[in-house]
């Protein structure tokens, strides 16, 4: 088959699968209501078709089914309740795995007669529920037919006289074989003999109301090919309003396209390469206006490199945003998370979301989806009480787990937040020195947020058994390598006995990245702006009070905090040393540390391109092992920028500093 087919497949069956979820876990959360059973329908038969049309016959045959449980919901015959929900979900993890298995051409089938048998099981027990309860029922009906909108895409409402001749013999059986061909092209809303039973239907003259994508003449067409019909009569009910609606549904649809990736990352390296000769122009523009400052030509010249500047930066953040991509799709997936587990470990919790339009790059947003996932598994194992716990500590029975995202200066923080237990530090302190990780002379030297940082340790866990859930020691050590891949911040506050707040600082692109020119001696360094956390000046008669030396060497205390000191002149030696006594201190962070780096000057702000070093160097590469330089710059004035590794610099700094910071390696 061809392979456009096949992503395309992949493509729309992964997005229906989510939009499914979504709404199953909002009718569980919110009730059932008729707009979002028509959207699930939706869904479902689009979902069928597909995988109909790419023979994958189990997956065809298990939506089908779940498409008939859904008609059934839809004409009010069945109850939609939570088991049945918590069926379909396990369908849905069930068609993602057959989804997966296609898409790596391996061997896979669907034990669908096991589904359906669990489904129809579900369904029997509702129907007779449902059954038992006609007064009910009745009074559904009536608010369903009501309720003729909003309709799907393409559909329209009709409303159908049609008339029998009058010689007509079994005129209900007739009527039966009507309903059943447009039950299956759309939806019967009402019919003038509802609740007549067959044998007793009477007259000539007959009405109904029906849903479908078909025209007028498709139905009448239908009709007719039922024998004994003399008369048929279809009228579109609100045709101006659906009309409108169909209108702006196909402008909708025409204004997004599919775009494979790699197109937009060969777009990306483009602009990046016209970002940097836009900036190399700029330069040279100064100096030819320096030179020739009242010739006429000049100034014109000057002012298309203006417009040419304003159009490039245009371009590079049009681009840019083609890459972004709202959070929603990455915080949605939560709530089944937080739904199953909870219900796992019997705890009541509601998951919020905040802020889930906020945008961040393809490729970051990859990387942080394990981060969150552990980070909220966490929070539902060890930090959410069980409810009876938490009624005897005065709080609500329902814990609350708050997942928020938001935008500040220059780039993105996502916040778990939860009204848990927080964190015991004396408890944290003993099982780091049970498992043999620290000894109890370092944990008792320890300040708060080093006694903090133990949770992302290696190894590390406060489970006393092992679970599905957590007790591994691997949950928060791979929040912070991976945090670490991003160059990211993680920050945790806690608040014992009230709850936990973990909140990770990341960039908002990994392509083009706002940064720091600073000098030490004849080099130019460029630092990424994510990276700063604050610029010390330390002048020379304030050295000595500020500045102490442990073990040799320099450290200061920052906020509390006992920071190494780190020159750049010295890292990389340079053999010419700064000032003593003065220096210009930038405080800088990845993960959970932090390190003071000492440089002569800064040059000010400017948005770089990285040009990666990764292929050069290493053991058996032209560079051989270069570390601290993560790629370099080609700044506007032609001169080359190094850009700082910080992961690696603070790494290297630390470890040949234990004395500095116990826990930093």
């Amino acid at each position: 088959m061809n392979d456009a087919l096949r992503n395309a497949f992949y493509e729309e069956a992964d997005e229906l699968l989510q939009q499914i979820e979504d709404c199953l876990l909002d009718i569980d959360a919110q009730g059932t209501t008729k707009e979002k059973i028509d959207q699930l329908f939706r869904y479902m038969h689009t979902l069928k078709g597909s995988s109909g049309a790419m023979e994958i016959h189990d997956m065809e045959k298990l939506t089908h089914h779940l498409e008939d449980i859904l008609g059934l919901v839809r004409e009010n015959k069945l109850d939609f309740s939570g088991e049945m929900i918590d069926l379909m979900l396990r369908c849905l993890d069930e068609l993602r795995i057959r989804v997966s298995k296609h898409k790596k051409d391996e061997p896979y089938e669907i034990d669908v007669d096991k589904y359906i048998l669990a489904l129809e099981t579900c369904k029997s027990k509702k129907q007779e529920t449902t059954q038992a309860n006609p007064v009910e029922n009745t009074s559904n009906q009536e608010e369903r037919n009501s309720l003729l909108k909003p309709l799907g895409m393409d559909e329209r409402a009709y409303k159908i006289v049609l008339t029998l001749h009058k010689d007509t013999a079994l005129k209900g059986a007739r009527l039966y074989l009507i309903t059943d061909r447009l039950k299956q092209v759309g939806q019967i809303i009402k019919t003038s003999w509802d609740g007549v039973n067959i044998e007793e239907i009477e007259g000539e003259i007959f009405e109904l109301t029906f849903v479908s994508t078909l025209e007028k003449k498709e139905i009448e067409d239908l009709i007719f090919s039922v024998s004994d019909i003399e008369k048929v009569d279809v009228v579109d009910i609100h045709p101006e309003a659906q009309t409108g609606r169909q209108e702006n549904n196909k402008e909708e649809i025409q204004s997004v396209i599919r775009v494979n990736i790699n197109k937009l990352d060969q777009l990306l390296r483009i602009v990046e390469e016209l970002s940097v000769d836009k900036e190399r122009l700029k330069q040279l523009m100064k100096k030819v206006e320096q030179k020739y400052k009242t010739d006429i030509d000049v100034k014109s010249l000057s002012s298309l490199v203006s417009h040419i500047d304003f159009i490039v930066n245009d371009m590079q953040e049009s681009v840019m945003s083609t890459r972004m991509y709202t959070l929603d799709s990455v915080f949605n997936r939560f709530h089944r998370v937080v739904r199953d587990l909870s219900r796992k470990q019997g705890k009541e919790i509601e998951l919020k979301v905040e802020g889930e339009s906020t945008e961040l790059d393809r490729s970051i947003m990859e990387k942080i989806i394990d981060p969150l996932n552990h980070m909220i598994r966490n929070s539902i194992d060890h930090g959410i009480e069980a409810p009876d716990e938490r009624e005897k500590k005065g709080k609500k029975r329902k814990g609350t787990i708050k997942l928020s995202a938001g935008q500040e200066q220059g780039h993105i923080y996502i916040k778990v937040e939860d009204d848990g237990r927080g964190i015991n530090l004396e408890e944290l302190k003993s099982s780091a020195v049970k498992k043999g990780l620290l000894t109890k002379e370092q944990v008792d030297s320890f300040t708060e947020k080093e006694v903090l940082d133990i949770i992302f340790m290696p190894g590390f866990s406060t489970s006393k058994e092992i679970t599905d859930i957590s007790g591994r020691g691997v949950g928060m050590n791979v929040v912070k390598e991976n945090i670490e891949r991003i160059n990211g911040i993680i920050e945790v506050d806690n608040r014992e006995g009230q709850g936990l707040s973990i909140t990770l600082k990341l960039p908002l692109t990994l392509a083009i990245i706002q940064s720091l020119l600073i000098k030490t001696s004849r080099y130019k360094f460029a630092l990424p702006l994510l990276s700063i956390i604050e610029i010390l000046k330390i002048k020379e008669n304030e050295y000595e009070k500020q500045v102490k030396f442990v073990q040799g060497k320099e450290v200061m205390n920052w906020r509390g905090e006992v920071l190494p000191i780190m020159r750049v002149s010295d890292l990389f030696c340079m053999n010419e040393k700064l000032e003593q006594n003065s220096f210009i201190g930038i405080v800088i962070g990845f993960s959970t540390k932090k390190v003071i780096l000492g440089v002569d000057e800064i040059i000010g702000q400017q948005q770089i391109v990285i040009k990666s070093l990764e292929r050069y160097i290493g053991k058996d590469n032209i560079l051989g092992e270069l570390k601290g330089i993560s790629g370099t710059v080609i700044l506007g004035d032609g001169d080359l920028a190094y850009v700082l590794d910080v992961q690696t610099l603070i790494k290297e700094v630390l470890k040949n500093r234990k004395g500095v910071n116990k826990i930093g390696n």
